[in-house]
């Protein structure tokens, strides 16, 4: 009995022991409560309210210091999307001294960039994004892309816009969004001249853009090539993206193309009387695009119809050419002229005019169909510098015309595109400079009011009596120069800005400040200016290259001419284009005289390239052919693209500000012509 009483024991000694261990709590674990300021910023955005998600963000970063980095981040995305770039930046400088990861670095530098687009600073983009984007997810990647794309396209680079836009491509799904882009990736790839289309052309889906385009431009001008043409492209890179959508959406373009080549051209220009130099000007430069042209087609037919400068002569010509069997009408040259035509009702041999009329800017006044428009005009110019100088970031101007109304048409262009480039952008003050040279200098002076500065001198001295020490200082509210000018005085002017402690201030001008022939020993006292001209002049593809040598050969032209010997080579290679250009088969042209679009008027505008003066000499800060540097035995270079840097987005946690990222003579008929100020 005892062993069995001493059994029962173990056994409940056992089963208590057994039941304490069941019923011992086990370790918990703590889980952090979503915090409710951070609850409160997600309700917002998803609400549409990212200015109150911003602040509820920025809070949440001063009360959980652990988390701040994140917050900040989401902070300065949320005051973007609520379209306030400032505060957004302000949540940037508030990163500095903190350590970031690689993520959170490379989304504080797109985030910079961001701010800076918004700011219209494209090199500040750039320079922002210059970081490998392999840490970003796949949607802040496509941002990355985009935005170097845009930035690229804004100073000029359209080779690099154009590869940013085939990268972004391989980031995009099927659909709308991927067919704008490679619209616009196309668009860029225009901007490269023939030369520069057919030597890049390689054997990746980036050379297959560039194959397209070229065959594009090439047989543009005859439907029935072009499909061949097309059809061809697609049998050659059947694996290509833009089979996916971007052929079909060209053949619906396609389908309204019935144009052929003209074969027989007539054109009207003044070969005898007082415009006779213009006109064998731009006879000239169609001869120069006409005669590699006929080697090539020997059914091509060209004459030549002299108008006298008479416009009243202009309608019974065009009969003639009608009469003649011209299937192409080039010219006139006179504004008035082009008046007689655009009154005259339907066209039916289609006219490229070689000026603008003036009842284009009367919208109760329709022009006739077949009429097309092709002006030099001294606005395109205006307008070019003032996207120039938004695209800089500059939005406080100064402006220094000559007097008179081709001086108060460029002032005026100027402002509408400038204030509507940016919207902050302001025209601090314009001044009128006089053909008299010794009064310059009072004209400078009132432009940076030093003038105002020596009349608080004189006041100061008559309230003290004395004469304190005094220098004269200039405005301090500006932040660049507009200064259009023919090149003697400009080379007045820009040392007169130098001379008033203006020195420091970006210069711009239109082409009417260079002579068009190099001349460092007069034009060193332009240098540091920047101004638009057309390729012909200083960056021009090979075949304009020796185009305009020939034309040169017998003797030196003025740049007044030269520029319309540009006029008349375009004019022949854009006239069988122009179907093509209406139709979108064509975005536009790269021509000698600029980068050529059509509006639904059929006028063409111009996009110009830009130069610095540099010891005397024109520099092109962007070139367009720059693909077509040759060494000295003849051989292409290599052009590097520009990828961002591989490896980590420089060293975590070093915040910064922006703009930039921390270190991690006028002729007598200039104005019937339109010519720009000489």
């Amino acid at each position: 009995m005892p062993s069995y009483r001493l059994l029962r024991l173990l056994l409940a000694g056992l089963l208590l022991l057994t039941s304490g261990c069941a019923v011992r709590p086990g370790p918990t674990v703590t889980e952090h409560p979503v915090p409710p300021l951070v609850r409160e910023a997600e309700t917002a955005l998803a609400a549409g309210a990212p200015a109150r998600a911003a602040a509820a963000w920025q809070q949440a970063a001063r009360l959980y210091p652990e988390q701040a980095v994140e917050y900040l981040l989401r902070a300065a995305e949320a005051w973007i999307a609520a379209g306030q770039p400032d505060r957004a930046h302000a949540a940037l400088d508030a990163l500095a001294g903190r350590r970031l990861t690689p993520v959170q670095e490379a989304r504080r530098r797109l985030l910079g960039g961001r701010i800076a687009a918004l700011a219209h600073q494209p090199e500040s983009v750039l320079e922002w994004l210059d970081f490998d984007p392999a840490p970003l997810s796949p949607e802040r990647r496509r941002t990355y892309r985009r935005l170097r794309a845009e930035a690229y396209l804004q100073v000029g680079n359209y080779l690099e816009s154009a590869r940013e836009r085939t990268r972004l491509d391989a980031l995009l799904p099927a659909g709308e969004d991927r067919l704008e882009n490679e619209f616009a990736l196309w668009e860029a790839l225009n901007h490269l001249s023939t030369h520069a289309l057919e030597i890049l052309e390689t054997p990746d889906t980036f050379g297959g853009w560039i194959a397209l385009t070229r065959r594009l431009r090439l047989h543009a001008a005859d439907a029935q090539v072009l499909r061949q043409a097309l059809e061809d492209w697609r049998l050659h890179w059947p694996g290509h993206p833009a089979n996916e959508g971007f052929l079909q959406r060209l053949r619906e373009r396609q389908r309204h193309l019935t144009a052929r080549r003209p074969t027989h051209l007539v054109v009207m220009l003044p070969l005898t009387g007082r415009l006779a130099r213009a006109g064998e000007a731009v006879r000239d430069g169609i001869l120069a695009a006409f005669y590699p042209a006929v080697a090539e087609d020997p059914a091509l037919v060209i004459e030549f119809l002299d108008t006298q400068g008479d416009p009243n002569r202009v309608w019974s010509l065009y009969q003639q050419a009608r009469e003649r069997g011209a299937d192409f009408v080039i010219g006139p040259l006179q504004r008035q002229a082009v008046d007689m035509l655009a009154r005259a009702g339907e066209l039916a041999v289609p006219v490229l005019a070689l000026n603008r009329s003036s009842l284009g800017d009367d919208p109760a006044t329709p022009l006739p169909a077949g009429l097309n428009q092709f002006p030099l005009a001294p606005e395109d110019e205006a307008a070019e510098v003032a996207r120039h100088a938004a695209g800089k970031g500059l939005q406080r101007a100064l402006v220094l015309v000559p007097e008179g109304n081709l001086g108060e048409r460029l002032l005026n262009t100027y402002r509408h595109d400038w204030e509507e480039a940016n919207p902050q952008a302001r025209l601090l003050e314009a001044q009128r400079y006089p053909g008299d040279p010794s009064r310059l200098s009072d004209v400078v002076r009132r432009l940076l009011n030093i003038d105002s500065s020596q009349r608080r001198y004189r006041e100061l001295v008559r309230v003290l009596g004395v004469r304190p020490e005094f220098e004269p200082r200039p405005r301090k509210d500006a932040d660049h120069v507009v200064l259009v000018a023919n090149p003697l005085l400009g080379r007045l002017l820009r040392p007169l800005l130098r001379f008033h402690r203006a020195a420091g201030l970006p210069v711009f001008s239109t082409s009417s400040i260079y002579s068009g022939h190099p001349q460092p020993q007069l034009d060193q006292d332009l240098d540091g200016l920047e101004f638009c001209d057309l390729p012909w002049m200083i960056d021009p593809s090979p075949a304009m290259a020796e185009a305009r040598r020939q034309l040169e050969a017998q003797r030196q032209v003025p740049g007044p001419l030269l520029r319309l010997m540009a006029l008349g080579y375009d004019a022949f290679q854009v006239a069988p284009l122009l179907p093509a250009l209406q139709a979108g088969l064509l975005p536009s042209y790269a021509g000698a005289t600029g980068q050529l679009h059509l509006d639904a008027q059929g006028r063409l505008h111009r996009t110009l390239v830009w130069a610095r003066m540099e010891k005397g000499m024109p520099h092109a800060l962007h070139p367009a052919a720059m693909a077509e540097s040759t060494d000295a035995q003849g051989g292409a270079i290599d052009v590097p693209t520009r990828e961002p840097r591989p490896g980590p987005p420089g060293p975590p946690g070093r915040g910064g500000g922006l703009p930039l990222p921390p270190a991690p003579g006028t002729p007598a008929a200039g104005e019937e012509l339109s010519q720009p100020l000489r």
